[in-house]
């Protein structure tokens, strides 16, 4: 399988995000708008940056005015942001399974689906992610304004998540 964004079944009305490269009789044509395209583009390169450990590119996606949301439900800023990404988690694998965006005027969302294999703290973090973002265009660029990050198994895995999030 691979992810792209489709415009779904004709038959149902469900819109597909991933489907197989055999699987294309009786689907609209594929299309992916320019804004669509730049926002998986940052998404890409965003998770990229984090698990090459590059603070100062992954600072470059983040906006002035950025804010985050943990797991635990912890609130960032920028500067929070970097020093809990850099100082307290170990990424040792980040894979990006799917990315959904919905544009709007001058902003677009993005809900992206990771595997991952981190340690926060002491906690270690195996399996899957959903990040739910926010990007603005600032000019010709784009930067992350927010971010919401849950735990889509919630469960089995997280037994010391309180101690990390204390």
């Amino acid at each position: 399988m691979f992810c792209k964004l489709s415009f779904g079944n004709p038959k149902s009305g469900h819109v597909s995000f991933c489907k197989s490269r055999h699987q294309v009789k009786n689907q609209l044509p594929f299309f992916e708008s320019p804004i669509t395209k730049k926002v998986r583009e940052l998404e890409e390169s965003f998770l990229s940056a984090l698990e090459k450990r590059d603070e100062d590119l992954v600072a470059s996606f983040l906006d002035v005015r950025f804010r985050g949301v943990g797991v635990f439900g912890t609130v960032y800023d920028k500067g929070e942001f970097l020093s809990e990404s850099f100082r307290k988690t170990e990424f040792r694998r980040v894979q990006l399974s799917s990315v959904r965006v919905t544009e709007e005027m001058g902003f677009a969302n993005s809900i992206t689906e990771v595997e991952v294999d981190v340690t926060l703290a002491s906690s270690v973090i195996k399996g899957k992610l959903v990040i739910t973002r926010t990007w603005v265009a600032r000019g010709e660029n784009w930067k992350m304004l927010s971010f919401h990050l849950t735990d889509s198994r919630l469960g089995q895995s997280w037994k010391n998540t309180s101690k990390a999030a204390k």
